[in-house]
Order: structure tokens, then C-alpha cells, then sequence
């Protein structure tokens, strides 16, 4: 390794004005919200040191062609995704870019299919739309969480947006190819849209291979919308810049046709954040992907030692794990019962209902702030 990843301590004062560290009571290890306890890639922040000293405080386009270039080669270069610069449109974060996605897209049908356990403001997404969210379960085989796809096939047959979450938060998995043929195929036979999340692929782990769902189908081009940003893979949540690549020029101008207020919002520092992660923060990222992995895979021995109760799927990418506490005879929802013993975590609730029983735990932090969770965790439920 580098060395150029630097995870903070609960105790580094930075951090103290983040929600996840400052909302939890005092002495709280929070590990709900999903941002990462890492200090920014050097070259992301140099860049907005440099946009502060230059004043660029203004507002920005919905499109910027050196921006929408920068977005377009990291694409390529990462995922091997071709797109083109031109239907590239900004948002201020995912959700937003969903939204706008599905007001564009917008069936006669309006159904919303997504897949639950699922991050919850997809049921927001759908509200915000006026949709009705029709949700299909996730389905456990063989040591993976996977996409069913027969019952996503019958829901489809009545009409609506396919919403994918593509790795999929919480669970972790990354739909394989197969998979994601598999959705296109019912999208093909029922003339369904979709929208493809795709903001945590940059983080996909050794021995799983993220596949854009543009590459799989580019014969639905014409009815779909990829959204992401670097906010989880760079930590940039605050920066407030995400995107849409529109899968047509069609797409790209009913984008440019939305009521500027759905559209407005993107940070001025957005840009240059982008930018800067896209063009030269590979190795950071790369090196983050490693010290991750070990995370993940400190986070699997220490539940089998000291939580042999708890099931979990090591999650393929992401920094977050779908934690099965069921095994406990607990009062009330696991998340209720830590945040009593000093670790906030997510509700499994709140991602649907395949969610009772469940936590969702983010590992995005330092080894030290690690171990003392699941300390925490095991004096709380094993004593």
C-alpha cells in the first residue's frame, strides 16, 4: 500500500461538525449515516483548497463539457463504460438525480419496482413522484443475495420503472451479469424504464466484477437513465454533486426541460471536487478499496469470534453490512437496543420490512473504531 489513505479517530476533531459523528449522544461510535471516517484523496482536496482561493462560489450549469469529459473517461477507464459527454446532466446528490430520472421517464403505469431490503430513500423517490412502490424481495442462494428475478418479471408485466441499486445498499451484493441480463430481459418483454443507481461500484471488491447495466443493454438506451456520483467512493457527500447519464439525447433534453427548481442545487465546489477525483484520484481510491477489504474482513472474524449469533453476507462492495441479529432474544429492534450501549447503527426497518430483525453497520472507519464497536456490540448482546 501507499499509504496515502488516512482513516480519523473518534476523537479527530474534524469530524466533529459531520452529522454521523455530531448527532449521536456523546460517546456514541456512529455508524448509521453513509459517509466513510477517511480524510479526502489529497488531490480532491487541493482542488477545493484552490476553488476557495479563487472565489468560485457561483452557481453552476446543469452541464459543463470539461466536467461532463472528466466524468466521461473515468467511466471508461474504471468500469470500461463508454459514455458520451453530452448526456451527462448534473444533480446535487443521487436521490435528486432519481427523481429527476423518473419525472422524465415517467410511464402511464406509475410503479416504481425496486428491490427490498433497499435504501430507503428509494420509497421517498417513489413518493416524491407519485408513484405506488411496489417492492420484490430480495432472495438469499447459496451464500449470495440475489435479484428475483421471477417475481420482478410478473410486477413488471403490469407496468412501471425498474429501479435498480446496482451494487445494491444494504445488502452489499453486486448483481452479476447474468443477473442484470436477466433484467433486461424483462424490461424488453414489458416495455419497462429503468434507472440504474450506480454510486458504489467504484467500491466492488476483489472477486466480484461491477457491470454497468448500460453494457448489457444498450438496445434499451432510449428508456434509461444511470445515476451516481463520487460522494461514497470519495467521501463527498458535502460537496453536493452527483450526475445523470441520460441514455439518449431524447433523455438528456427532458432533463433539460424539468422546472429548474427540481434540477437546482448543485454546489459550486461540486465541479472541482469531481474533477479532481475522476482525473487523478485512482490510486487513492484503489488503496482505499484495499484497506476496505481488510476491514470487511476484520469485521467477518469478529463477528464469528465474539458474535457467533449474528448471520451476515459479506457484502461484495460497499462499506456497509446487512447484519442479521434474529439469533438474539432482543425487546425491541437491534439498532434500538445499541444505541442504548453506545453504537448507533441503522435500523433494518427502515430499508422495508424483509428489514426487522436486521442492522445495517457501516465499517468505513479506522481498525481501532472497529474493534471497539463490536466490543460494544458483543458486551450488549453476549454480556
Amino acid at each position: 500500500m501507499n499509504g496515502i489513505v488516512r482513516f480519523r479517530e473518534r476523537d479527530d476533531a474534524p469530524a466533529s461538525d459531520t452529522y454521523k459523528w455530531n448527532d449521536p449522544p456523546e460517546g456514541t461510535i456512529g455508524a448509521s449515516v453513509a459517509d466513510m471516517d477517511v480524510h479526502i484523496a489529497p488531490p480532491v482536496a487541493s482542488a477545493l483548497h484552490d476553488a476557495v482561493h479563487r472565489s468560485s462560489t457561483g452557481y453552476v450549469k446543469s452541464h459543463m463539457r470539461g466536467v461532463a469529459d472528466s466524468i466521461a473517461d473515468w467511466h471508461g477507464r474504471r468500469f470500461g463504460q463508454p459514455v458520451d459527454p453530452s448526456l451527462i446532466r448534473f444533480a446535487p446528490n443521487v436521490v435528486n438525480g432519481l427523481i429527476q430520472a423518473a419525472t422524465v421517464l415517467n410511464p402511464a403505469r406509475k410503479r416504481l419496482i425496486m428491490n427490498t431490503p433497499v435504501y430507503y430513500p428509494f420509497f421517498e423517490v417513489a413518493n416524491e413522484v407519485e408513484m405506488a412502490q411496489v417492492r420484490v424481495s430480495m432472495v438469499e442462494d447459496d451464500g449470495r443475495w440475489l435479484l428475483d428475478l421471477d417475481r420482478m418479471d410478473a410486477e413488471a408485466a403490469d407496468g412501471g420503472i425498474i429501479l435498480l441499486c446496482n451494487p445494491h445498499n444494504p445488502t452489499g451484493a453486486v448483481p452479476t451479469r447474468a443477473e442484470l441480463e436477466g433484467v433486461a430481459d424483462i424490461a424488453r418483454r414489458h416495455g419497462n424504464p429503468i434507472i440504474s443507481d450506480e454510486i458504489h461500484a467504484p467500491l466492488t471488491y476483489p472477486g466480484h466484477t461491477f457491470v454497468p447495466f448500460s453494457e448489457v443493454a444498450p438496445d434499451l438506451a432510449d428508456r434509461l437513465f444511470t445515476v451516481t456520483s463520487t460522494s461514497k467512493s470519495f467521501n463527498l457527500p458535502g460537496v453536493k454533486f452527483a450526475w445523470l447519464i441520460a441514455g439518449s439525447p431524447e433523455l438528456a433534453a427532458g432533463v433539460d426541460d424539468l422546472p429548474v427548481m427540481l434540477t437546482y442545487g448543485t454546489s459550486s465546489f461540486g465541479p472541482a471536487a469531481t474533477v479532481a477525483a475522476t482525473s487523478q484520484g485512482d490510486p487513492w481510491l484503489d488503496e482505499l478499496v484495499e484497506r476496505l477489504t481488510e476491514r470487511r474482513d476484520r469485521l467477518g472474524e469478529l463477528l464469528a469470534e465474539r458474535l457467533p449469533r449474528t448471520r451476515w453476507l459479506a457484502p461484495e462492495a460497499t462499506f456497509l453490512a446487512w447484519l442479521d441479529f434474529r439469533g438474539y432474544d432482543l425487546p425491541e429492534e437491534p439498532a434500538a437496543v445499541l444505541k442504548g450501549h453506545g453504537v448507533d447503527l441503522s435500523p433494518g426497518v427502515i430499508f422495508g420490512e424483509e428489514g426487522r430483525g436486521h442492522a445495517r453497520l457501516n465499517f468505513g472507519c479506522s481498525a481501532q473504531t472497529l474493534e471497539l464497536m463490536v466490543d460494544r456490540i458483543a458486551t450488549a448482546l453476549e454480556g
